[in-house]
């Protein structure tokens, strides 16, 4: 989602392409800390951490949506700071599915997760798509950020020790 509509922010924003450049590239850096985020884990538990961490997104997403209409810098440091956020959720991701497999299971649900991953970035593009007739690009981070905070309600119900 970053990927695509922080440049279509800076244009609707008049600002250069550049500063969505940066801005992606600074969060993709930010997987670098993904192994930090094992510690935060083990000591409170996938539950807490995927909570906080979906919901801290989620909010600041809704933030930078909300700031976009002002300034693309502001929008662009939420998304920034959200996309610290994002990197916990992805320290922790498909280890819970796989943690849920048996092992002579992982062979055949590996593809299934890898195409329920593939379905999920085309049908959230879809669904943004839609949102950009009616709303401008700044809602559909907003969009996200509500969606997001959902998906911090849903992690509510995962096991306290999943991993």
């Amino acid at each position: 989602m970053l990927y695509t509509y922080s440049p279509l922010l800076a244009i609707a924003s008049a600002v250069d392409l550049v500063w969505s450049g940066a801005l992606i590239s600074a969060t993709s850096c930010l997987l670098l800390v993904v192994p930090l985020w094992a510690v935060v884990l083990r000591r409170n538990g996938p539950r807490r951490f995927m909570f906080a961490a979906y919901g801290a997104c989620g909010l600041l997403t809704i933030f930078a949506g909300i700031a976009g209409h002002v300034s693309f810098f502001i929008a662009a440091a939420f998304l920034m700071i959200a996309s610290i956020a994002m990197s916990a959720i992805d320290s922790v991701g498909n280890g819970l599915f796989l943690r849920a497999l048996r092992q002579r299971q992982a062979t055949e649900m590996v593809p299934i997760f890898y195409t329920f991953r593939d379905v999920a970035q085309i049908s959230s593009a879809a669904v943004y798509a839609l949102l950009l007739i009616v709303f401008e690009v700044t809602d559909v981070f907003t969009f996200t950020g509500i969606i997001t905070l959902g998906f911090a309600l849903l992690c509510l119900g995962l096991p306290r020790r999943a991993l």
